[in-house]
């Protein structure tokens, strides 16, 4: 059984902005905003979130109703899964000790999984045929 572009990518785009999420709640728990030297500490890393959340919510209601607006969101969003599983990669890679608990790193995998199968159901979305 084949999945319509539109349907993975609508399903894709809500498991990633999902996981995303969850890595973002996450990522108070280790105070990322001292990880990435965010200046204003705990405040500014919440009104941004805010943003994130608002673009994530705007950008699933996209994808659903099939605008070009979605599939250019769901390239930002695979992008943004892919930088998380990357950078927090590296820093793993450099002895850093956060997101080293199972389940942190579980959902790192998941992020950066679920990035690569939006990436290519935003491509598949894109090089379809328009009618």
């Amino acid at each position: 059984m084949t999945v319509a572009p539109h349907r993975l990518l609508s399903r894709s785009f809500l498991a990633t902005a999902a996981l995303l999420a969850t890595h973002e709640v996450d990522s108070g728990y280790w105070r990322e905003w001292d990880l990435f030297r965010i200046p204003g500490g705990v405040g500014l890393f919440l009104l941004l979130h805010v943003g994130i959340f608002l673009l994530l919510f705007w950008g699933y209601g996209q994808v659903h109703t099939g605008t070009r607006a979605g599939t250019w969101m769901s390239f930002v969003v695979a992008g943004g899964a892919l930088f998380a599983g990357a950078a927090h990669g590296a820093f793993l890679l450099l002895g850093r000790s956060e997101f080293r608990s199972p389940i942190s790193m579980g959902v790192l995998l998941a992020v950066t999984a679920g990035g690569v199968v939006l990436l290519i159901a935003s491509v598949s979305v894109i090089r379809r045929p328009t009618a």
